[in-house]
């Protein structure tokens, strides 16, 4: 209806898929307020967010809310002028209110800077549930011993595309578009190769040997074809991405860089670690756009310096430790191997974030790298002491602390953009090859 109005309204419900103590969570941090507040906003009735709208603004206002997971409603004016207004009068008198000028100030900043033409901000939420993930991880696990290993297959591809469902980008799922079939005819490949080396083994240790070689060769091929398998089965709003690297590429950037990094005592490990980086990213695409990498080896310096620092006063106590009380010098290298671990892993991860590009739109990662290698540190302990069953646990609280603080910046219209991406559907048809759809599922 031409000149028709709108109200959004919150009745302190949220969108299903979503925890509602997450959900008050994100929405104190997303709008600066204190715990007291969220309650009062999340206990009322009805809340009018923003009044008086057109229909283009208003949704605006409910595509921002959405993506931490309120449901909002828009109301024509007519309906509510007709309705009770007393509990959203109330709740706003209790201090509510603070909320909805943020509201709107933060829907309002989005507006402005995708009709200026400037970056827009597309959000990134994830709706799992540990306890879901949970479920279905040990239910896959039962299942697969059950089977002697056979229902493998069949677990990956629901275990991952659980997670990619619940991963959403603008309020829109990522697909995860693998069968189980290539993934089990991959494994079958991998373990007749192993049965191989081990008869082999039986024979003679030479003849092992040269089984294992003879399989080693093309390994760099099956690196290619892991990572173009996995790319090629991952979608967003029906568009699939691809990896066009080449053997020779992987070869050098795997094998011959850290050759040379290890030849070179470390000097050279930077450079390494940015090849590697600039392969993995610059080699894939979404569509017909190639995804860019604008890390410098000097960016990795830092990483390298800080995971040493802490791995050589460790491994030397570790070892004067071995005379003394074997206990305690395995716990102190558990303990040095992941702290080690943990604060590289979250330096290259946020160098590597912030340099990924794909045309106008680049990431933004706010990770800190505090919170965020704490974070990795506890997965991996959970892990190991309980030998694995922590696994589907930790893979849900990095899942979700990523989404939480990373951003996609758009300088550009994406209904566009995916436009003419999806104009190029099937231009591109490296889907990997069936080790590499076992070692891409790893």
């Amino acid at each position: 209806m031409p000149g028709a109005r709108y109200d959004v309204v919150f009745y302190g419900e949220i969108i299903q898929g979503f925890d509602r103590a997450d959900v008050k969570s994100r929405f104190g941090r997303a709008f600066s307020l204190d715990e007291a507040t969220v309650e009062r906003v999340f206990a009322a009735s009805q809340l009018t967010l923003k009044s008086d709208l057109d229909q283009f603004a208003a949704q605006k206002y409910q595509q921002a809310l959405a993506a931490i997971g309120a449901a909002v409603a828009i109301e024509s004016r007519a309906r509510q002028a007709g309705g009770d207004t007393a509990a959203a009068a109330a709740a706003q008198a209790a201090g509510a209110a603070a909320v909805v000028d943020t509201v709107a100030d933060h829907a309002d900043h989005a507006d402005h800077a995708e009709r200026d033409g400037g970056a827009r901000e597309m959000t990134l939420a994830f709706t799992g549930s540990g306890a879901e993930y949970c479920r279905i991880w040990f239910v896959n696990l039962l299942l697969t011993l059950a089977t002697l290993g056979i229902y493998s297959a069949w677990a990956k591809v629901s275990s991952r595309q659980y997670l990619y469902q619940h991963t959403l980008l603008d309020g829109v799922p990522f697909e995860y578009l693998a069968g189980p079939l290539p993934i089990l005819r991959g494994q079958i490949a991998v373990m007749a190769g192993c049965v191989a080396t081990a008869l082999a083994a039986d024979f003679s240790y030479l003849a092992a040997a040269l089984v294992a070689a003879v399989l080693l060769v093309p390994l760099a091929r099956l690196v290619v074809g892991a990572l173009a398998f996995q790319a090629h089965n991952s979608a967003y709003r029906n568009v699939r991405c691809s990896f066009r690297g080449t053997s020779a590429e992987a070869a050098r950037a795997y094998l011959g860089w850290p050759l040379l990094a290890l030849l070179s005592l470390g000097a050279l490990a930077p450079q390494a670690l940015q090849r590697q980086q600039a392969f993995f990213w610059g080699r894939r695409y979404y569509g017909s756009r190639a995804f860019a990498c604008s890390a410098e080896p000097a960016d990795y310096i830092a990483p390298i310096a800080v995971a040493t620092c802490i791995a050589l006063p460790g491994g030397l106590a570790s070892y004067f430790l071995l005379d003394i009380a074997m206990a305690a010098a395995l716990a102190v290298a558990l303990v040095t191997y992941v702290a080690a671990a943990a604060c590289f892993a979250a330096q290259r991860d946020i160098i590597g974030f912030n340099s990924i590009s794909l045309g106008d739109y680049r990431c933004r990662a706010q990770l800190g790298l505090r919170p965020y290698a704490v974070l990795l540190a506890q997965n991996t302990l959970g892990i190991v002491f309980t030998l694995g069953l922590y696994t589907p646990l930790a893979r849900v609280r990095r899942a979700r602390y990523l989404c939480d603080h990373m951003r996609v910046l758009a300088a550009a219209d994406t209904d566009d953009f995916i436009a003419a991406q999806q104009c190029h559907i099937g231009a591109f048809a490296g889907s990997g090859s069936v080790l590499g759809a076992a070692l891409g599922e790893g």
